[in-house]
């Protein structure tokens, strides 16, 4: 490792461990845990990373940030299994962005990506992908205590003697990273200001009310766009005791199922009848993987989930769209249907709303309808959202 690069990882792990404060601020002031560790970050990336390195920055004034960074610009040929290891530091800074990307040649050609040390088992969900640009998202990152080991990307190609070449590695921001680290959410504000006594008056005739409500459900508005087990225990820790709960979330049939992430084969369509899926598939899947892994007090939730990206034998032709063909609307349905069944049996439940997901949607309750047979259960599923779909409108 280069010696300038070398001081400035230790000066990183420094940070880690002294107080920051805001000059002027009382003690009540200093930064939690958290936001020393997110500051010592953000300065790094910032103050090292990106120097002598290709950035974009969008937005002026306050708005201005950093959107993308070039990680690595360098032509390389890729085969099936080729290794990619990235410039220390990457991983320190990976968690702040949405998507990492490829420019390059045949990119088309890729199966999936595995990266190292975060998503070594599967694929993180592909953005984009056509044979000049690779778009993937950056897989959960969970929260450690020790900074985590060099990050490494394998490729695994379509065919095994594939080949294909990336130009560049572009680490992606969903939203532009400003240049100064905002400390408001890791601090008490106010608190550098002396106390002063004040006096409260309380009308207990009259009660606020905005659109007729009075009191803030917390079980209704305090969520995240996320489903149980989805992303390490670690975090879902940290959000349930800041009594944040799963909300809404998005399951991609392709790849969710059109890839083998386990001991198991993936999802084909049926041989006797083009656009319907092979429901035989469920007899070797187990769909409560993630719901069983999940922290215990998020098993108790409700949440919500939508269908998304269906197989490509019955998927409008348009990537990263989640709107079956309409004629096999009924065809899709079933095998929604099919899974929902398949995870209320693997793991004792899942979501308590579920939706097709278009540019209209239409959602459909599953809980009223668990206590019926496997059958007649599937078949009702099936076809309230097949329904849902037609009064939707699919939109290719």
């Amino acid at each position: 490792m280069p010696r300038h690069l070398r001081s400035q990882l230790a000066f990183l792990l420094a940070l880690l461990l002294i107080p920051i404060c805001c000059p002027g601020q009382s003690s009540a002031q200093t930064l939690s845990k958290e936001g020393r560790d997110q500051k010592a970050i953000h300065d790094f990336l910032f103050n090292t990373f990106v120097q002598d390195r290709e950035t974009k920055y969008v937005g002026s004034g306050r708005d201005r940030g950093l959107k993308e960074v070039t990680v690595l610009e360098k032509s390389i040929e890729l085969r099936d299994g080729t290794e990619l290891l990235l410039p220390e530091g990457t991983e320190i800074i990976a968690g702040l962005f949405r998507h990492f990307a490829f420019h390059g040649e045949h990119l088309d050609r890729i199966k999936e990506v595995r990266v190292f040390p975060f998503s070594p088992d599967k694929s993180p969900p592909r953005s984009k992908q056509v044979s000049d640009f690779y778009r993937i998202q950056m897989p959960s990152i969970p929260l450690y205590d020790e900074p985590p080991g060099r990050m490494k990307i394998r490729f695994l190609m379509k065919e095994a003697d594939g080949v294909a070449r990336i130009d560049d590695l572009v680490f992606i921001a969903q939203k532009q990273i400003p240049p100064e680290f905002d400390t408001i959410p890791y601090r008490d504000l106010g608190s550098e200001f002396p106390r002063e006594s004040v006096t409260i008056l309380i009308d207990m005739d009259h009660e606020l009310s905005i659109g007729g409500t009075s009191d803030l459900q917390r079980q209704r508005w305090f969520r995240m766009h996320e489903t149980p087990g989805v992303v390490d225990q670690s975090f879902e820790r940290w959000a349930a005791e800041r009594n944040f709960l799963p909300g809404r979330g998005a399951f991609k049939f392709n790849p969710g199922l059109t890839r083998a992430w386990g001991n198991w084969e993936p999802l084909k369509e049926r041989a006797d009848k083009p656009g319907a899926a092979d429901l035989s598939f469920f007899d070797q899947y187990d769909a409560g993987v993630r719901h069983r892994n999940t922290i215990p007090e998020f098993k108790r939730i409700p949440f919500a989930y939508c269908f998304n990206d269906w197989p490509d034998f019955m998927s409008v032709p348009l990537i990263g769209r989640g709107t079956p063909k309409p004629e096999y609307f009924d065809d899709a349905a079933e095998l929604a249907a099919a899974y929902v069944e398949e995870q209320i049996e693997d793991s004792g439940y899942t979501a308590q709303w579920w939706e097709v997901k278009k540019r209209e949607q239409r959602s459909i309750r599953v809980g009223t309808s668990l206590e019926r047979k496997p059958r007649h259960r599937r078949v009702g599923i099936a076809r309230r959202l097949s329904q849902s779909g037609r009064q939707g409108g699919a939109r290719a």
